[in-house]
């Protein structure tokens, strides 16, 4: 109970805040990524400390994210989405179940840090 009232708390706010940059949904207990978030042009979302088994594909449309951290989630791989984020320069993924970075990270054109429970990784 206490959860779902803070994420609609963060709804409201989150909405009628415009423009917004950043959404911090962190430790709401969430199962999946609110639909609301894919209309915004966000540059920073943080979803650390929730039960996020993986990303939706609506994410790739955050043209502008900047920074994801999905730190202290059950992922088990990084999701395949994260491929689409161009923009992508921090990926925070500690505490997730993840025990292999794929090779197409190194990929992403602006992607400088990611930080993971095997250690961190940082472009030179």
């Amino acid at each position: 109970m206490e959860s779902s009232h803070r994420l609609e708390k963060a709804r409201r706010r989150y909405l009628a805040s415009y423009p917004l940059a950043h959404a911090d949904l962190a430790g709401l207990g969430l199962t999946e990524v609110p639909s609301w978030l894919f209309d915004r042009d966000l540059i920073t979302l943080t979803l650390e400390r929730n039960a996020l088994s993986g990303l939706p594909p609506e994410l790739g449309l955050l043209g502008r994210l900047e920074l994801l951290d999905v730190r202290d989630n059950p992922l088990e791989q990084v999701p395949e989405v994260v491929r689409e984020l161009v923009g992508l320069e921090e990926l925070y993924l500690d505490g997730t179940r993840i025990r292999e970075l794929p090779g197409w990270l190194r990929e992403l054109p602006r992607l400088r840090y990611v930080q993971w429970g095997e250690g961190s990784w940082r472009r030179p």
